[in-house]
């Protein structure tokens, strides 16, 4: 009996030192973790958050003339462009502010740079209210954004004087010709021009993408191959959005399914 006592009250003891040892461990660990997450905690507090734009350093020495249009202090006409910013980290912000002097002519191979002065006539300069288009005396514009900024390009062909919005931001027309973003509808006659104006509760609402002739039909600026002008139509409610006599389209495609 004497022997199972003092078995048992080794065996307490053994327990007792055991549960000292997993409460000392646990305490002490509990440190450590509170310090790291105060640590990482600290660091995301003191990451700054990211400016929507930035200028560059000497953006007070451009003055402003009308619209995004600048005159350096060299003399130089530019246009002020907002671009991604490639190295965020760097500048701390998500687009950073260019003031581009350059008209890019992508008629030639490679590219050519213009000076912007000898492009853009700034005081006849106007835009279109919600539209990519923009004029002077010389020249219509058509801009095209992306990342880098964008760039403003002359249509090629248009008739500065008589140039005017036909719909929507994304088309125009003058007394020869019909443009889609910039492009010439080629081989439409703009006497018998007709708009297929987009159905109310239709995807393209209120944009539109359908116009003809007497004998074509243009998708945006691409003819429909095949399409009969005279039957064509838009339809609502199918999975194809327009019709004629012979064909089915979608997205100016003929639709076979």
């Amino acid at each position: 009996m004497v022997g199972r006592g003092r078995i048992k009250n080794i065996s307490m003891k053994a327990n007792l030192f055991f549960l000292c040892l997993v409460t000392f461990f646990s305490c002490s660990d509990k440190p450590k973790d509170i310090k790291k997450e105060n640590a990482i905690s600290t660091a995301k507090e003191s990451k700054k958050p990211l400016l929507y734009s930035k200028e560059p350093n000497d953006s007070a020495d451009y003055k402003h003339l009308k619209y995004q249009f600048y005159k350096s202090k060299s003399g130089k006409l530019c246009e002020r462009k907002i671009a991604l910013a490639r190295n965020q980290e760097k500048c701390n912000c998500e687009f950073i502010v260019i003031y581009d002097s350059n008209y890019i002519d992508y008629n030639f191979n490679p590219e050519k740079s213009i000076d912007l002065n000898d492009v853009v006539e700034i005081n006849t300069y106007v835009e279109f209210d919600k539209s990519e288009y923009s004029k002077d005396n010389k020249n219509v514009y058509c801009f095209q954004g992306n990342s880098d900024g964008g760039s403003r390009q002359i249509v090629e062909g248009a008739d500065s004087k008589t140039f005017e919005l036909l719909h929507d931001y994304a088309w125009g027309r003058d007394k020869n010709n019909v443009y889609y973003r910039g492009s010439k509808l080629e081989g439409l006659n703009i006497k018998y021009l007709k708009l297929f104006k987009p159905i109310e509760d239709s995807n393209d609402y209120p944009f539109l993408k359908y116009v003809k002739d007497s004998s074509h039909v243009f998708y945006e600026d691409n003819l429909v191959e095949g399409a009969d002008a005279k039957s064509f139509k838009l339809v609502l409610g199918r999975e194809w959005d327009s019709e004629d006599k012979n064909y089915k389209y979608l997205d100016g495609a003929r639709y076979n399914r």
